[in-house]
This record gives structure tokens, C-alpha cells and sequence, in this order.
């Protein structure tokens, strides 16, 4: 495939259902990075648009290049906190 995978890939949306433990919280990605004081990676940039109705095919590009390359990085500061 051209990319190296790491031996244990850990899901951030399953990972807080079980910590979780029957709680009622929001789940989103965005109320995650805010509780467990990380990075939102970039999601600031498109939230607004999302709101309005504008997909990614209607927004800038440039706004979606710089969101697509922080969204595709791994997020070692995320798979910290949540072990």
C-alpha cells in the first residue's frame, strides 16, 4: 500500500464510548479534544461551513487542503491522554 501501519491502531470514538462507562456526555470528536485538553485539528476551519450547508466540494480549496493534511496526521498527543 506505501505506508507503514503500526502494530495497535487505537479509535478515539470507541475508546470514549468505554470510558465513558453508561454516562451520558457528548461524544463528538470535538467535545473529546476539549475534555481531554488536546488539539482540535483544524476543525475550527470548517465548522461554520459545515453549519451552513457548504460541503467540502463547495469550499476553498485551500481550506480543505490544510484541513485534509491535519485530519490525516496521527494524533499522538490524543492516543496519550485516552490510555
Amino acid at each position: 500500500m506505501g505506508l507503514t501501519l503500526p502494530k495497535t491502531i487505537r479509535c478515539t470514538m470507541i475508546n470514549e464510548h468505554i470510558l465513558a462507562k453508561g454516562q451520558r456526555r457528548q461524544l463528538s470528536l470535538k467535545e473529546t479534544a476539549k475534555r481531554r485538553y488536546v488539539a482540535l485539528k483544524k476543525s475550527d476551519l470548517i465548522d461554520d461551513l459545515f453549519k451552513s450547508g457548504t460541503g467540502f466540494e463547495e469550499m476553498p480549496l485551500a481550506t480543505v487542503l490544510e484541513y485534509a493534511e491535519a485530519a490525516s496526521g496521527p494524533s499522538p498527543v490524543a492516543t496519550c491522554s485516552q490510555t
